[in-house]
């Protein structure tokens, strides 16, 4: 199962770390729910039987939660960026580093509007469930294009390298060699 959160919070202010007021998550069905603590979404994520796949656009809503105290465990990052984390026995990744363009241009592109901060619960609920929508639209527009899905490869990178491995077959011998470079500028 897949599923989108997004944290909402008190409003960033300078010097300040900001609060948690709720977190958003949507499945790929566009089921909503809210959690209205960090703690209570970790418990509903701890009490999940299957190992999930949970996307989130961009490294606020993972720093949110280190910020919270959650176990999260970052996996691969590049220029300082969380790309994949795990939390509990579930893969987070980070849909910006799969489609480096705001959230605001993913929903435009699907016909949907990004909601304004003043109205943070209809923002969340857009972000988590029209958000989610739009980003496996555009992950299934890559996908017939290219014949990979993005999502998989975790970066464009990636998936820019996945694509030409597939036309050309080979891949350069330090890409061979050194997995740090993966999702990296050097692809």
């Amino acid at each position: 199962m897949t599923y989108m959160i997004d944290v909402g919070t008190t409003p960033l202010c300078h010097g300040e770390r900001p609060s948690t007021l709720f977190w958003g998550m949507s499945d790929e069905n566009g089921n909503y729910e809210r959690n209205r603590s960090s703690y209570r979404l970790a418990d509903r994520l701890a009490a999940m039987q299957e190992h999930a796949t949970i996307y989130h656009h961009g490294d606020f809503d993972v720093i949110q939660l280190f910020c919270d105290g959650l176990p999260v465990k970052p996996i691969k990052s590049s220029g300082g960026r969380i790309i994949t984390a795990k939390l509990f026995d579930h893969l987070l990744v980070n849909t910006h580093r799969v489609f480096p363009m705001p959230l605001e241009e993913i929903l435009s592109l699907y016909g949907h509007e990004k909601q304004p901060l003043e109205k943070l619960e209809a923002r969340n609920w857009s972000d988590c469930v029209e958000g989610f929508e739009s980003i496996l639209c555009l992950a299934e527009d890559f996908e017939a294009v290219t014949g990979i899905n993005p999502l998989t490869r975790h970066t464009m990178s990636g998936a820019a390298i996945a694509t030409a491995e597939k036309v050309d077959g080979t891949i350069p011998v330090d890409m061979q060699i050194d997995e740090a470079y993966r999702g990296g500028r050097s692809e």
